[in-house]
């Protein structure tokens, strides 16, 4: 079948080029894009391979210096696949270094750059992207006026003092966010036919940023630069950081600030003194105008207690608010002062992110649930001082959606969910998404029952995730037991406490192995697997990928990989010989750089339907 013979020529061409024989080489992959496209015109439908045709036929063409086919190749490439960042990635390093242009090779990084942006992080492969990112960012340093410019057959020069007018402030906008504060102060100075035009607008006045910390003499010059055309109140910031420690300091940008009725979207505040009451009244009396635009809002608290009572004034107004994180880092206090009195509305507030670095600073927010009407709220991220806070959440009427502890005590967590007494397990009926952050097992805990559980289900967790968390197989059998019926994604990732079986070996420890020939038989709604450990070594590989060839049924997966810095390609070549009729995977990650006998492994996977997508990385690349 031509099908057959496309994939057999394809691999003697690879075999051909990576022996050298370059001309021989072209001229099979030459070859077998012409029965790829008589296929095409056949069958109507594109070959699985035929891109991987296109690009080693570029590859050849660059070998023999034929480098006209080779553009061609790729240009035909990245019309198949726009969103390939494999294909840019050639396409960018052809234009970069063999036939030098910069203005394409931007071109090519700036499309990558966006596909990067807006992809799942799971789902891209970064490591390609990330082996162009300095490269592209050095040549979009050097070619910023080059963004401004796009060349039409009419008018192949466009005049500087014209191009402010040609172009949308949409545009513009992008274009600024390139350039560093101080690039766009000069910018200022130095292109006075662009002044008027920036002055003018305050969406683009928004975008100058102030360089790190706000200062009073800082923002004293951006008024002073910027009060001219457009009243300060209409302008909005993107982004203001205050920190200092001193006292004078600190009103006096406040003053300024709120006095100016200035607007911003992002307010990072450090307060690291008892000035509440005097900004207090410089907040209520300011009516607002700072606060009213504020989407995100990180209050970094230090020294003092009572400088969190900021905060409920500041709330106060920010009704548009959607993220809000607090930080808190007190030394020891003698007894519990509550800083927050009065409800604070928040009807957009969707994460809420609370932090506390000393334990004795749990007792001043300790109260914090109970004031605080965020019927919107879904997303929750605690430290391990927090933990306790969870069940005061549970007198509100929130049903979080996502829900992150760091640092915290996974079996604790569990015991808190089954304690009929704060009601958390009601509380949390509604949690999509589970994650562990560096958090551990506590050494006084006994074992969950697990037929406590089975009464006790999350009834919609989807998501658990475990990110360098010293998860064991027992807690992890806990949450098997009460998410059977709705665990979509699991993600084991960095230094779990497991263990694993090995042939040969017998089983010592009084934990329970990891066993994934269990976890996927017994697991019906999995569509997403992830599993780093350097613990796993080639023979526990072996084994897992003994208990896939053994599984009972066929089974469908979105996203698989089996990560640990011991794996090599041999390894993934056996993977590909035991999910043969038993793993059907949309998107396989593989721990290893390809070779040449691998990239053949994967080019039959694909080719026979059992893999959509494979992604090569090193994992502490």
């Amino acid at each position: 079948m031509i099908k057959d013979e496309i994939f057999e020529l394809y691999i003697d061409g690879i075999t051909a080029l990576d022996s050298g024989l370059t001309t021989a080489a072209q001229y099979i992959f030459e070859d077998t894009l012409s029965l790829s496209e008589n296929f095409h015109t056949e069958t109507k439908s594109i070959h699985p391979i035929h891109t991987a045709i296109l690009e080693n036929l570029a590859k050849s063409c660059i070998s023999n210096k034929n480098y006209d086919k080779a553009l061609a190749a790729l240009n035909k490439a990245r019309e198949i696949e726009p969103n390939s960042l494999r294909i840019l990635h050639r396409l960018f390093f052809f234009h970069a270094d063999i036939l030098p242009n910069e203005k394409l090779a931007l071109e090519v990084y700036l499309s990558a750059s966006e596909i990067h942006s807006r992809s799942d992080e799971s789902c891209v492969n970064t490591d390609i992207f990330k082996s162009m990112r300095r490269r592209g960012e050095m040549i979009k340093k050097d070619r910023k006026t080059y963004l401004l410019m796009k060349e039409s057959s009419n008018n192949d020069k466009i005049e500087a003092q014209n191009l402010m007018k040609q172009l949308p402030i949409e545009i513009l906008s992008e274009i600024f966010k390139l350039l560093t504060p101080y690039d766009l102060n000069n910018l200022l100075s130095v292109c006075k036919s662009w002044r008027m035009t920036i002055l003018e607008s305050p969406y683009l006045i928004g975008i100058f940023k102030f360089q790190r910390y706000m200062t009073y003499h800082s923002l004293e010059s951006y008024l002073r630069l910027f009060d001219q055309k457009v009243p300060i109140s209409e302008i909005t910031v993107d982004n203001i950081r205050i920190s200092t420690d001193d006292i004078y300091e600190h009103r006096r940008i406040y003053k300024l600030l709120l006095a100016s009725k200035l607007k911003c979207k992002c307010l990072e505040y450090t307060i690291g003194d008892d000035y509440k009451v005097p900004l207090t009244k410089m907040i209520k009396e300011s009516k607002s105008d700072l606060f009213q635009n504020l989407v995100q809002l990180q209050v970094n608290v230090l020294k003092k207690h009572s400088a969190l009572g900021v905060v409920p004034s500041i709330l106060s107004f920010a009704s548009n608010l959607k993220i809000l994180s607090i930080k808190v880092d007190l030394p020891r206090i003698r007894s519990r002062l509550s800083v927050f009195k009065t409800k604070v509305k928040l009807p957009k507030l969707g994460q809420l992110d609370l932090c506390c670095r000393v334990t004795e600073s749990v007792e001043t927010m300790i109260d914090f649930p109970k004031f605080l009407d965020a019927p919107n709220l879904q997303k929750l991220t605690l430290e391990s001082t927090l933990r306790p806070i969870l069940t005061k959440f549970t007198n509100n009427s929130w049903k979080l959606k996502h829900l992150k502890l760091y640092k915290a005590s996974i079996n604790g967590f569990l015991r808190d969910f089954l304690n009929e007494d704060n009601k958390l397990s009601d509380y949390l009926e509604n949690l999509e998404e589970l994650e562990f952050e560096s958090c551990s097992i506590s050494s006084r805990s006994s074992d969950i029952p697990l037929e406590i559980l089975e009464r006790k289900p999350f009834a919609s967790l989807k998501t658990l995730a475990f990110e360098r968390s010293s998860v064991s197989m027992t807690e992890l059998r806990c949450f098997f037991e009460c998410t059977k019926t709705t665990l979509n994604n699991l993600y084991i990732c960095d230094k779990p406490y497991l263990t694993y079986p090995e042939p040969f070996h017998a089983t010592t420890n009084e934990r329970p192995d990891f066993n994934l020939k269990a976890l996927l038989e017994t697991m019906p709604h999995l569509e997403k697997f992830r599993l780093s450990d350097d613990k796993i070594n080639s023979s526990i590989f072996s084994t897992m990928m003994f208990d896939i060839a053994m599984l009972s049924r066929p089974i469908k997966l979105k996203l698989f990989e089996i990560s640990s810095e011991y794996l090599s390609y041999q390894n993934y070549m056996v993977l590909f010989l035991s999910i043969k009729g038993k793993l059907f995977i949309d998107h396989l990650r593989i721990c290893c750089p390809p070779t040449p006998q691998l990239s053949a492994f994967i080019d039959k996977a694909i080719l026979n339907g059992e893999v959509k997508r494979v992604e090569t990385f090193l994992l502490h690349g």
